[in-house]
């Protein structure tokens, strides 16, 4: 007789089988999905070193900036330095998901495995909707800091941020979602076998 639990940390799943004994015989679960845990790891890694140069590289310029005493560029810096709270929002949207791990489960495998894909692609829905409305707020922030505060060139510091914005928080919800469906889909396989 085979007793399974299983937890999730951020994207991976371990399951703790327990037979008679007591000890438990760790295994790791995968799978079929469209990108693999591999990849989807290195790009969150890829955007948490990303986070830390642009803090890093705009506490520097903005220090340098404060001892120079350019103010015009301590405006812009400032402006970046203001837009780099998405990689706190993409952080957020991908621990909403990584916290769930009780798969939905239904008569049959496939019908759960139906609806699981459903409630990824509304967590998606809803993650791409708070992107475009974040996105569209911050784009609007923009104009007006740039326009009023910083009198500087509109245009190109506004769609710099708008794609940069925009990315980010695209990124965080397609690997949220991903996380989401292939770690719990591994419940259902587990639970039908």
């Amino acid at each position: 007789m085979k007793l399974c639990a299983s937890y999730q940390v951020l994207w991976w799943q371990t399951v703790l089988c327990f037979e008679i004994r007591f000890f438990a015989k760790r295994q790791t679960v995968s799978g079929k999905h469209n990108m693999t845990e591999k990849t989807l790891t290195t790009i969150f890694i890829i955007g948490q070193y990303l986070a830390f140069v642009a803090w890093t590289v705009l506490g520097i310029l903005i220090a340098t900036q404060i001892f120079k005493r350019d103010f015009h560029g301590l405006k812009l810096s400032s402006l970046y330095l203001i837009n780099s709270i998405v990689f706190v929002f993409a952080y957020g949207l991908i621990l909403k998901l990584a916290l769930i791990v009780m798969a939905p489960i239904e008569q049959t495998k496939e019908k759960s495995i139906e609806t699981l894909r459903n409630y990824a692609d509304n967590f998606f829905s809803d993650f791409i909707l708070f992107t475009l409305i974040t996105t569209s707020v911050l784009t609007v922030l923009n104009i007006l800091y740039l326009k009023y505060f910083a009198k500087t060139k509109l245009v190109k510091h506004t769609l710099i941020l708008f794609i940069a914005d925009l990315s980010i928080l695209l990124l965080a919800s397609y690997i949220s979602t991903e996380w989401y469906f292939n770690g719990l889909l591994q419940e259902v396989y587990r639970h039908f076998n």
